[in-house]
């Protein structure tokens, strides 16, 4: 058994990671039984990999590769001769790379079924936006909706996705753009921190092929192999499949852990900050928002792309509302005022038709108990601002 257990190893290593091994004529054995199917094993491998049941080892030739359940194994003679991987070893390292890849980029993920999901012609309404949307939308309070809002995302790309969606869902009916007064003035493309830019590597040039203004992107971390045996990212998109049923934020990935921490007390929630606390996180957040006003080609290139997104709104009868979303009395207060006085002037200039709800300074939301920091959302103010949107889409419908 200790040679067994020697070659089980290495060609389980041998199989993961090792992009040359397996041939055109390869064949991987599976002893079936309860836990151990071929029909879940095909959903790990390439769909060029031949898998057959193990069921002599005389067919076995030694470039082949033997996969039983740890349940059998003791039970199996001959099998140091072979190259085994016991099943519960390979899905376990499965699941760690997974989960790992998966949440190193999962606004990709989410984005991708975000898409497929409002190309689907039952869906009448499209959200997207900053994370200001993706904090401050529950869509448990509204009816067949989709929010591809995400971290970091500007106008440009929220955009992008709403008008890749449109163009293969005719049914659309309504879109709802979450951002901030100062919206017009970011450009995601143009980020001077290589994480903000790596964004882009990550997640909207796989998704959209398209890097904006970006002219060399950073190189994006993956947490796999690509070999020629297991499809690491079929095995990750059925993962990303299920987990986006569940919403961008959800028990595995609460909006409280996601917080946008810039108070020294970094154990602390938002609801236990001090009133001193809350007052210098608000600043410091607003502060690094208000140097954003001196991106003016920024400012000239969104007007273009906000007007043209507007006509495409208008041409096709969808109702557009503008949503600029609750921000914390303690950001406000540091926040530049000429950003709200750009913000309308821009909606007095645009030439059709744009529904706007501006919440940023409404009372209707507690400083303490409808925020996750700043300038966010959390659980009861999603679920508030939800039912406000519901309330003004049908308002609009009727």
């Amino acid at each position: 058994m200790p040679l067994l257990q020697e070659r089980v190893i290495a060609a389980f290593f041998l199989s993961l990671f090792l992009a040359f091994y397996g041939g055109k004529t390869m064949k991987i054995y599976v002893k079936e039984s309860k836990s151990l199917s071929i029909q879940t094993l095909s959903l790990m491998f390439y769909d060029s990999v031949t898998i057959v049941p193990l069921l002599s080892l005389d067919d076995v030739l030694y470039s082949d590769l033997i996969i039983v359940s740890q349940s059998d194994v003791s039970s199996m003679t001959g099998l140091e001769e072979y190259h085994v991987i016991i099943y519960e070893q390979l899905f376990q390292e499965l699941s760690v790379r997974g989960y790992q890849e998966y949440y190193n980029n999962h606004d990709y993920y989410y984005l991708k079924n975000a898409l497929q999901q409002a190309q689907n012609t039952n869906i009448t309404t499209l959200i997207s936006g900053s994370s200001y949307g993706a904090f401050g939308i529950d869509l448990e309070y509204i009816d067949n909706a989709v929010n591809m809002s995400s971290i970091s995302q500007d106008l440009y790309y929220s955009i992008k996705l709403l008008c890749r969606a449109c163009e293969t869902n005719r049914n659309i009916r309504n879109i709802v753009l979450c951002v901030g007064h100062y919206c017009f003035f970011s450009d995601l493309s143009l980020a001077k921190t290589p994480s903000e830019l790596q964004r882009i590597s990550k997640v909207y040039y796989p998704l959209l092929h398209d890097s904006h203004n970006c002219l060399i992107l950073p190189p994006k971390d993956e947490y796999y192999m690509q070999g020629n045996l297991i499809d690491f990212e079929k095995v990750i998109n059925a993962y990303a499949a299920t987990d986006y049923k569940d919403g961008f934020f959800n028990e595995k990935r609460p909006r409280n852990r996601c917080a946008t921490v810039v108070w020294n007390a970094v154990s602390k929630s938002w609801s236990e900050l001090s009133t001193e606390e809350k007052d210098q996180a608000g600043k410091t957040r607003a502060e690094s928002h208000n140097k954003a006003i001196k991106h003016t080609a920024s400012f000239n290139e969104n007007l273009g792309v906000f007007q043209d997104f507007v006509y495409f709104c208008n041409d096709r009868g969808i109702n557009l509302l503008l949503t600029a979303m609750p921000a914390s009395s303690q950001y406000l207060k540091y926040l530049t005022p000429e950003y709200k006085n750009i913000f309308y002037s821009v909606l007095d200039k645009v030439d059709g038709t744009v529904h706007l709800l501006d919440l940023v300074e409404d009372s209707s939301f507690d400083n303490s108990f409808d925020f996750n920091d700043t300038d966010h959302l959390n659980d009861s103010g999603a679920r508030k601002l939800s039912q406000m949107i519901s309330s003004i889409l049908n308002e609009i419908n009727n």
